[in-house]
């Protein structure tokens, strides 16, 4: 990946995001187009690099959409 001058690809981390993209392949809440009870409540959901470790904004939609899911679909 870094040819003969890795010089700083150690320090380097990945976070995968996008898959499932809020509001392409899923509505604003992340129920799944074209298919009934089928939830994403993860990183899928986010549609590129956020420049920072994802955690804090996965876990803010999480919570918002499962509060969503939870008071309309159960």
């Amino acid at each position: 990946l870094f040819g003969l001058n890795k010089i700083w690809g150690d320090h380097l981390t990945y976070h995968p995001l996008g898959g499932a993209v809020l509001n392409k392949a899923t509505d604003n809440y992340g129920r799944l187009h074209g298919y009934t009870g089928l939830y994403v409540i993860d990183g899928a959901l986010i549609p590129g690099n956020t420049s920072v470790n994802p955690f804090v904004t996965i876990t803010a939609l999480a919570e918002r959409n499962i509060e969503k899911i939870i008071a309309t679909d159960l």
